[in-house]
């Protein structure tokens, strides 16, 4: 038996604004518009790189964790 995720509707134009989680290092959270067909398959379960795959992975690093961009590069690239 093979587990498929679920399949949006066909033209699921709807939107939603989510807030995001707080930032780990900065404590701030963001809005994120993201389709709502999507957003609702990632909270029944899919994995986010499947549920909304429109985003980028930093937009979906964000909406998992909270986790800005500019943060993380701050935590991962090496200082000059």
């Amino acid at each position: 038996m093979t587990l498929r995720p679920p399949r949006r509707p066909p033209n699921s134009q709807a939107t939603q604004q989510v807030e995001t989680p707080p930032c780990i290092l900065c404590g701030k959270t963001s809005l994120v518009q993201v389709p709502l067909a999507g957003y609702q398959l990632w909270q029944q379960g899919a994995f986010i790189q499947t549920a909304l795959p429109e985003l980028t992975a930093a937009e979906r690093e964000l909406l998992k964790t909270g986790i800005h961009d500019e943060c993380f590069n701050k935590i991962t690239l090496p200082e000059d």
